[in-house]
């Protein structure tokens, strides 16, 4: 039917997205000076999703797991955009 396909749809973009930023975290962790680059497209991906949870919460249906995913979501961008540079320059 419609409904499985889009589910499996959006379950397969949902899966692909966290195997990607997983891989991000993990070029992050193999090397920082090297991949440091990668930091900027995973705090964007983590930041964009933050934002639209926060924008389903806001807009369309205040389920409090919205909004926990933005706020967990944005804690981790503030603390990757804050720490990671430091690190980076710690390591030259």
């Amino acid at each position: 039917s419609q409904r499985v396909r889009e589910s499996v749809l959006l379950r397969t973009l949902g899966a692909t997205n966290v195997a990607t930023l997983g891989v991000m975290c993990l070029l992050l962790q193999v090397d920082l000076c090297r991949f440091y680059p990668v930091l900027w497209p995973l705090v964007f991906m983590k930041g964009s999703t933050a934002l639209l949870f926060l924008g389903q919460y806001c807009f369309v249906l205040p389920y409090p797991g919205f909004l926990a995913v933005f706020l967990w979501d944005g804690l981790a961008v503030v603390l990757m955009a804050w720490f990671t540079p430091r690190a980076r320059r710690a390591l030259s």
